[in-house]
């Protein structure tokens, strides 16, 4: 917690104008905020992470390639775009796959009725993260 916490997160996200976005799955699915996972797991580990932040564009960009206008929300690829998905992006749900939307649909069995909306938030952002950790180790495999 002493290398991130919420105001740190907050802090970060704004520079590339993602606070604002409501939808957790979006905004949790950027390359900014990979990023910002990766670097909190370095420095949490004690491991070197000598990667730069993304530049503000490539930050509002999903992990799936899509990426965001002015108000948050992802926009379709277009067929340049598609033809030119790195094998990452591919595996996040590229090409057509909408992995977000379809984690959408499944995430019903994240939440716990009743429970406050920030705990179930909260198991929506580990759902989230655990399959982006395993579509990072398909793509490694």
């Amino acid at each position: 917690m002493q290398q991130g916490g919420n105001r740190k997160l907050a802090e970060f996200l704004a520079v590339y104008s993602l606070t604002d976005v409501i939808d957790i799955k979006v905004k949790y699915n950027t390359k900014a905020a990979d990023y910002y996972r990766r670097r909190n797991n370095a420095l949490a580990l004690a491991t070197p992470f000598e990667e730069s932040p993304p530049d503000v564009h490539v930050g509002r960009t999903l992990l799936d390639g899509r990426r965001l206008d002015a108000n948050g929300v992802p926009q379709a690829l277009t067929e340049e775009e598609r033809a030119n998905l790195t094998p990452e992006e591919l595996a996040m749900g590229g090409n057509g796959n909408l992995r977000i939307e379809e984690e959408k649909k499944s995430e019903q069995s994240a939440v716990i009725p009743g429970a406050p909306a920030a705990m179930n938030n909260f198991l929506g952002l580990m759902q989230s993260t655990m399959a982006g950790v395993y579509a990072s180790a398909a793509t490694t495999a």
